[in-house]
């Protein structure tokens, strides 16, 4: 059985590959980078983080939690019956 660090890693394998039908050349270049800007790895509870140089950009730990402590704190701000829109990469 694989462990979660596995799942997550493969996730971004099958998103690359189903990127690849539409933007090949996007997948090549992520695949092709020697990891000057963006190094990708598994966080210690398993999902993908990227780091920048030697400055995480998410949770080193547990960028999940992260990112739903950073969404409640969101939708805190929003009034009843608005929609919010995030827009990003996600780390693919």
């Amino acid at each position: 059985m694989p462990s979660r660090s596995e799942e997550r890693m493969s996730l971004f394998q099958d998103n690359l590959d189903s990127l690849r039908k539409s933007a090949p050349t996007l997948v090549s270049a992520v695949l092709d980078t020697a990891g000057g800007r963006l190094t990708i790895s598994p966080s210690r509870e398993g999902s993908p983080t990227a780091k920048a140089r030697d400055q995480w950009l998410h949770s080193a730990y547990d960028p999940r939690n992260e990112a739903q402590l950073w969404a409640q704190a969101q939708a805190k701000e929003w009034q009843s019956g608005e929609v919010g829109v995030i827009l990003g990469v996600g780390l693919l």
